[in-house]
């Protein structure tokens, strides 16, 4: 009979077995599997997270701020108690306080608390709060609502210059429209990395190794937009926009000499602080660079040039107009009349069609198309800003004598407003063709020092002869000065221009529309000394007649009436109007004094039009901007021709405008001066008949303005 072995030999085996696999299990970790335990101690008291950079300011020339990165806050709401079950969860009626502070209804906050975790982002009215809303959300004390400090960009001009600077996704930071995107990487900066040692609570030790790569915040970027100039442009569009509700609209102002971009706006446009509640249409599409069209008679600067240089033409001869056939195509003047027998300079100011299709005949496509290359129409201007276009030209090689026709007045053709307006600037600079740009300079944040610098970028020395070029100058001012209705003509600013009136085409390519119009002016002034070039187009204006003189003359004159003021532009006064003579009993109606209107409050650009419509001069003190006060007063007597000056806004330096005193009366000038600041030195009585300060002259608070009076009133 065996014996079996005692159950504790078995309880031994297994013991040893196990004893054994433990071994080889300690042992396998000791060895094999230490970087992976070494890996779960480490992050278990090693701490690591990326340190963002703040992201660099954008500002117009003046250092106004355009946009900027400000610290704001994210709300999350506690909804259920999950792994914290001490911390407060969200109610109903913490819904119902909180949503008029982050504009959502209770119902919609509660959905938002319903669709998230334990933790859920109240979406989207809690995102990015600023501090004001965050210090009511803290003073309420709701269950369940925390705040998270985060940043967001603002833009304190709100729609101002929107297509320039663009706008940051909200989402990813980034860049995404304008100098925005344009300049992203410098804005943007390095973010950097923080590696330290950390308590089970994530507060970090005092001792232990730390490893801190800091982040270097964006760069600051100064553009060439002025800011006064930008909000005189964005005004303008508006009441263009108001008056004659355009397709669309674009207002271009830039510095001829180097190419710096002042002002562009245009209509339709958005806000920046709230991109999302427009389409990408308006969002992605910058009309001053990213749409060619057909730029009708603005366009004949560029024949006119052409012409004069090859010496197709003299200015002082004839031809008829009316008509002339090409390819067997009747082309007509504008009035399908004509003009009769007139002179080349005539058919500037006419705009005839006729004379510029024999212009082009005469220069041929070879050389036609020469100019038109060497003007930069044969590629994009190359402008800092994402989104340009190019135009769309005939190829000289193959092109029909129809097409030639056509493109010699500028049908037929496309081109961008931004190649326009570079274009012109070489006339009115005399010759040089210089690349607009909207970067002044980028500036380190910390350091105040200027990194990088935008210059003057010439791209062609000469695009014409500068004798010629100067001829055209004053062909372009006598058009506008002879032009019967004055639309964009400014006593003593010699004004020089060029207005376009094209048809639109039909998007199916089958011709025209016949009630359709791109109205359009481009000019520069003063014509002898050119300070800006001025570009205004609208798309299809309705309720008026669709012209360029009747859409875009008047809009390039009011800007130009608050832009050379603000310039310190000086008018000519030569080239101002004569004071009349004292009325006589017996004159008509026509001379007799005329009554100042009412125009505080007024924007001073329109109070300036009112004022010139009731036979007056208007002038401003300060920066353009709304009226606060007037001199004289409304309903006063003056005669025709006389002041009418304006208290608005000062300027951002400090300084006055020194108005045209000449025709007020003493009590009006000591309240004005008094009003701004000026020490009035006087000498005799009755009316101001000189001043020691020119006008439009810039002078800091205090400064001491002589005045002499004399005579009596000049109101009978």
């Amino acid at each position: 009979m065996s014996r079996r072995p005692p159950r504790h030999g078995w309880l031994l085996v297994i013991l040893s077995t196990c004893l054994g696999l433990i071994t080889l299990r300690l042992g396998w970790m000791q060895v094999v599997d230490v970087p992976v335990w070494s890996r779960m101690a480490e992050n278990s008291w090693v701490a690591e997270h990326d340190l963002p950079a703040r992201r660099g300011t954008i500002l117009d020339r003046n250092g106004r701020v355009l946009a900027q990165t400000v610290t704001a806050f994210n709300i999350v709401l506690h909804t259920r108690p999950g792994n914290f079950p001490k911390v407060p969860v969200f109610t109903d009626e913490a819904a119902v306080k909180l949503a008029p502070l982050v504009h959502m209804t209770p119902d919609e906050i509660r959905k938002a608390a319903a669709g998230g975790g334990e933790w859920a982002e109240l979406r989207p009215g809690g995102l990015r709060i600023d501090e004001d809303t965050a210090q009511k959300i803290r003073e309420l004390q709701l269950p369940g609502v925390f705040l998270t400090e985060t940043t967001k960009r603002v833009y304190p001009s709100g729609t101002a210059a929107a297509h320039v600077v663009g706008f940051v996704n909200a989402e990813t930071g980034q860049g995404q429209a304008g100098v925005e995107l344009q300049f992203n990487d410098v804005l943007s900066g390095q973010p950097g990395h923080a590696r330290y040692l950390k308590d089970p609570e994530g507060t970090p030790l005092p001792f232990g190794e730390q490893q801190i790569k800091p982040a270097v915040d964006g760069k600051n970027v100064v553009l060439t937009i002025d800011g006064t100039i930008q909000s005189i442009v964005e005004r303008e569009l508006d009441r263009l926009v108001a008056e004659t509700r355009p397709k669309s609209a674009t207002a271009i102002v830039a510095d001829p000499h180097t190419g710096e971009i002042l002002a562009m706006a245009n209509r339709p446009t958005y806000d920046p602080n709230a991109y999302w509640t427009s389409t990408s249409a308006v969002l992605d599409r910058n009309i001053a660079i990213s749409d060619p069209f057909e730029p009708g008679s603005t366009f004949k600067i560029v024949t006119l040039v052409a012409a004069l240089a090859e010496h197709k033409i003299r200015l002082d001869e004839t031809f008829s107009s009316g008509q002339i056939v090409v390819q067997g195509i009747p082309i007509h003047d504008w009035n399908y009349q004509g003009f009769g027998t007139i002179t080349f300079k005539k058919a500037v100011a006419v705009s005839s069609n006729v004379g510029f299709v024999i212009m082009g005949q005469r220069l041929g496509a070879e050389k036609l198309y020469q100019y038109i290359y060497q003007f930069g129409f044969n590629s994009r201007t190359g402008i800092d800003l994402p989104g340009e276009s190019g135009a769309q030209l005939f190829d000289p090689a193959v092109i029909r004598p129809i097409d030639l026709a056509t493109t010699s007045f500028g049908q037929g053709i496309a081109v961008t407003p931004i190649q326009q307006v570079a274009a012109v600037m070489a006339v009115a600079n005399g010759g040089k063709l210089v690349r607009p740009h909207v970067l002044k300079e980028i500036v380190d944040p910390q350091t105040g020092q200027v990194v990088q610098q935008t210059g003057v970028q010439v791209i062609r020395d000469r695009v014409a002869p500068p004798e010629v070029l100067s001829t055209v100058r004053q062909v372009l001012e006598d058009d506008v000065r002879e032009d019967k209705a004055k639309a964009a003509y400014l006593p003593g600013y010699h004004v020089a221009g060029k207005t376009g009136t094209a048809q639109i085409p039909r998007p199916d390519h089958r011709g025209y529309y016949s009630d359709r119009y791109r109205t359009s002016f481009i000019g520069f002034a003063p014509a002898n000394d050119p300070k800006v070039v001025v570009y205004v187009t609208a798309e299809a204006p309705q309720g008026v007649v669709q012209f360029g003189n009747t859409v875009a003359s008047p809009v390039a004159k009011r800007i130009l009436e608050q832009v050379l003021p603000y310039l310190q532009v000086a008018p000519d006064a030569s080239d101002m109007p004569k004071e009349p003579a004292k009325p006589e009993a017996g004159q008509s109606s026509q001379d007799r004094p005329a009554t100042v209107p009412a125009v505080e409050g007024h924007d001073s650009g329109t109070a300036v039009e009112e004022i010139r419509s009731a036979g007056l001069r208007g002038q401003v003190t300060g920066k353009p901007g709304p009226v606060r006060r007037q001199w004289p007063a409304a309903g006063v007597s003056s005669p025709k021709g006389g002041p009418v000056v304006l208290l608005t806004p000062p300027r951002d330096d400090g300084k006055i405008v020194v108005p045209d005193l000449r025709g007020l009366s003493m009590r009006d000038v000591a309240d004005l001066c008094a009003v701004l600041g000026l020490q009035l030195r006087s000498s005799g009585d009755g009316w101001a008949v000189d001043q020691d300060v020119r006008p439009g002259q810039l002078v800091p608070p205090g400064s001491v303005l002589h005045v002499k009076f004399g005579g009596e009133s000049p109101v009978p």
